[in-house]
């Protein structure tokens, strides 16, 4: 059987194991800078993303109202609507934002005369202002 070694409180090893229990300040501060950095870089993505996202859904929105309009007016013809022009009510996603309905005489290949219908949106989003419209042409 090997004895065990005691090591007194003076022995050199017993005190180098003491003083390196822990991290020192230093070390403590930079590994802080970096998680702060990162979470930054973090934070600085999800609200560009969420930005991009609210965007992207107005967008869809006046997509999919201008399609809706046109497709009413195709089936309705342009005479059935009175307004020509307005604002989206306050329910609306687009709320606060007009619309109107341009139409104007065209020939299509040079022999068919046609009308032209254009739905036009517009709407805030925050300091931006934006726009989106489509066309469709009626015999």
């Amino acid at each position: 059987m090997v004895p065990k070694k005691n090591y007194k409180p003076t022995d050199t090893k017993c005190l180098q194991f003491a003083k390196n229990k822990g991290f020192t300040l230093i070390e403590v501060l930079i590994a802080f800078a970096i998680l702060s950095s990162l979470l930054v870089v973090i934070l600085q993505s999800y609200s560009d993303t969420s930005s991009f996202l609210q965007r992207t859904r107005l967008k869809e929105t006046a997509q999919r109202t201008t399609f809706y309009e046109l497709s009413k007016i195709e089936r309705q013809g342009l005479d059935s609507f009175t307004n020509k022009s307005g604002q989206f009510p306050e329910e609306h996603e687009l709320a606060g934002g007009s619309w109107k309905i341009i139409e104007s005489k065209e020939t299509f290949m040079e022999v068919i005369p046609v009308t032209k219908v254009t739905y036009h949106i517009t709407w805030q989003n925050g300091i931006y202002s934006n726009s989106y419209k489509s066309s469709i042409l009626i015999k």
